[in-house]
């Protein structure tokens, strides 16, 4: 399975993408949640520290207004990523996951509006947290999932080639048994001609 891999944040909050060459047709990409999770702390660290300079106020006016502007569409950008994995997901089958993600875009559009608003409070951050910790679990669930495939894999390689190989041992003992037969039918045909030749050798014998 391939993957969007998002890489770092624009300044202007989008996010920049890039999509690796694979060598088969597989159409089937999404966003890494190890990736995602990486940039969610970034921006975390980002509001925690701005926050300090609001209540010091260092941020003001202007200036702070872009800042959490700027903020807001980075976790826009996050949230748009972690709602393309959740469709890719879905269509995989795995909704558990599935559901979990949706809970984590909700409590993003939350901040966004929160940021957007000017609003950047001691339980915006925690909210943040949260995230981030859901995100981590998400990201182990997702790194257990791909070793449970590779298993999954590696088992149907190893069961084909075992029934390769039994297939190979039994056409070998079967032809084996056939080349066996024919020898002792040949071996069996050349007893009776020997008999039968010394049979009539001994009729020619007496009739001399």
């Amino acid at each position: 399975m391939s993957r969007i891999v998002c890489h770092k944040m624009n300044s202007d909050g989008t996010m920049k993408c890039s999509s690796p060459k694979s060598t088969g047709n597989s159409t089937n990409t999404k966003p890494s949640m190890k990736t995602l999770r990486q940039l969610q702390q970034d921006l975390n660290k980002q509001m925690e520290s701005l926050q300090k300079e609001m209540q010091n106020g260092k941020r003001q006016g202007k200036e702070l207004s872009e800042a959490l502007a700027k903020m807001a569409a980075q976790q826009e950008a996050i949230r748009r990523a972690m709602q393309e994995l959740k469709e890719q997901m879905t269509k995989e089958g795995n909704l558990k996951n599935s559901a979990f993600i949706q809970q984590m875009i909700e409590d993003m559009e939350k901040t966004e509006k929160e940021l957007y608003n000017k609003n950047l409070t001691y339980e915006t951050i925690k909210r943040q947290k949260q995230i981030e910790v859901r995100m981590l679990e998400s990201e182990k669930a997702e790194q257990q999932q791909e070793i449970d495939d590779i298993r999954k894999s590696e088992t149907a390689k190893n069961d084909y080639k075992s029934n390769l190989i039994k297939n190979f041992q039994y056409n070998v003992i079967k032809n084996n048994n056939i080349e066996s037969m024919n020898r002792g039918n040949l071996n069996f045909n050349f007893y009776y001609r020997k008999k039968i030749q010394e049979y009539f050798n001994n009729i020619s014998y007496e009739n001399n």
